[in-house]
């Protein structure tokens, strides 16, 4: 008979288990992308909960609660009458029954979407416009929409008033796409944070964090030592609530510690001196007559004027990017390693009689290009040829000097 394949070379088809395990981990994907919102400034949440009454449930700083239910499709997208929708809207019903007036707004969080078509099938469109009014809506004359609230009052057992009042709470939300979710995550988690500077291996191993500290939070049993001697402790059945609570709950300070873990803050360089990135001059004209004054060829000069006009849009993009306070920051940080560099090699080129600019611009040309690999490291948009240009800037403002005597023309000082 002949052999078989090897299992540890052959995929099972029909691997159901992988599946679901993949399609919890989308789940946990999406807290994780939530819990990421506790650390924007001015954020409206306060907490995150994993598996509790709901898939995740966000605590907002005035005490009410949002109900997200995350679900994935394979192909295709959702629609507003399908089994899986019809399941989730039973739920948050039943949910806003039970935990009234607590829950402000429900979220269906999907990895494709919802059909589009703009009227009664549409649960976009359906729930837009209970959100303007319920009183005289036109839906209420829409058969098939009728006919939803028939089936939801026949489930639940609820009114047509009370099933109208949840669904009006109700929002749609498309997350990421099914395959992939940890890279997306690894993005959103970058562009929500303002962390686009790092690399992918950090982003994704911030997310993998992310996603098991969701796991730990939405799995039994509860880690405490107190719950295992509940019986010891005054109002038991009290006690053992708040603690397993607890341990479903997400905190700043939780999401934080995982940041914290793979990216180290950066203690920047500062100087005496330090002007401010909006202090400084657009003009090149000083940094011509410096440079010429230390008989550096006009040629040079030119590509040196290139150079500074780099490192302006750089500084420009920084403080669009990341607000004055870092961007000035980074700033001073180049200038104190970029300068020191034109410092020492002004030093080892000074000459008391005969112009040494062309000497000392070869020299500072190699130091930076000898410390631009380290200063990648800090800042992965800024190359060598930014270096260059900061030595400009730094020239134009009179902290780098590349002769024995240099003074401002009259015409300049006006």
């Amino acid at each position: 008979m002949e052999d078989g394949l090897s299992p540890e070379h052959s995929l099972d088809v029909k691997d159901r288990g992988a599946d679901t395990g993949r399609r919890y981990r989308y789940q946990y994907a999406c807290a994780g992308l939530f819990s990421v919102n506790l650390l924007l400034e001015n954020s409206e949440i306060s907490e995150v909960f994993c598996e509790h009454h709901e898939d995740i449930v966000i605590k907002y700083n005035d005490g009410t609660y949002c109900g997200i239910q995350v679900k994935t499709k394979e192909d295709g997208k959702f629609s507003f009458n399908d089994a899986t929708t019809f399941d989730v809207i039973c739920k948050f019903i039943r949910c806003d029954v039970k935990h009234n007036p607590h829950f402000q707004k429900y979220i269906i969080a999907t990895n494709c979407g919802y059909t589009k078509t703009g009227n009664a099938n549409d649960i976009d469109y359906c729930l837009s416009s209970l959100r303007e009014g319920i009183e005289n809506n036109p839906l209420l004359d829409n058969s098939f929409f009728n006919t939803l609230i028939s089936k939801w009052e026949t489930e639940t057992g609820q009114t047509k008033e009370k099933i109208l009042e949840v669904i009006s709470k109700i929002y749609t939300q498309k997350v990421f796409p099914l395959e992939r979710f940890n890279v997306s995550l690894a993005y959103d988690v970058a562009l929500l944070t303002k962390n686009q500077d790092q690399g992918l291996a950090t982003l994704l191993a911030i997310s993998n964090d992310l996603i098991g500290k969701v796991f730990e939070c939405s799995s039994y049993p509860c880690s405490d030592p107190r719950y295992h001697f509940l019986n010891l402790l005054e109002n038991p059945e009290g006690q053992a609530v708040t603690l397993t609570v607890q341990e479903k709950m997400i905190t700043k300070d939780m999401v934080e510690e995982i940041f914290t873990r793979h990216i180290d803050p950066t203690v920047y360089l500062s100087m005496i001196d330090s002007r401010e990135i909006g202090q400084l001059s657009p003009s090149v004209h000083r940094l011509e007559l410096k440079m010429d004054s230390g008989g550096i060829k006009a040629m040079d000069i030119f590509y040196y004027k290139s150079h500074k006009v780099s490192a302006d849009a750089l500084l420009a993009k920084w403080h669009k990017k990341y607000g004055s306070q870092e961007a000035n920051d980074r700033f001073q940080h180049l200038n104190n390693k970029v300068g020191n560099q034109c410092q020492e090699a002004y030093r080892v080129h000074y000459d008391e009689t005969e112009k040494f600019g062309a000497q000392m611009l070869i020299d500072v040309s190699e130091r930076l290009m000898g410390i631009s690999p380290e200063i990648k490291t800090t800042f992965s948009d800024c190359s060598y040829e930014h270096l260059l240009g900061i030595s400009g800037v730094l020239t134009q403002e009179c902290l780098v000097v590349w002769s024995k005597e240099y003074s401002d023309p009259e015409w300049l000082k006006q």
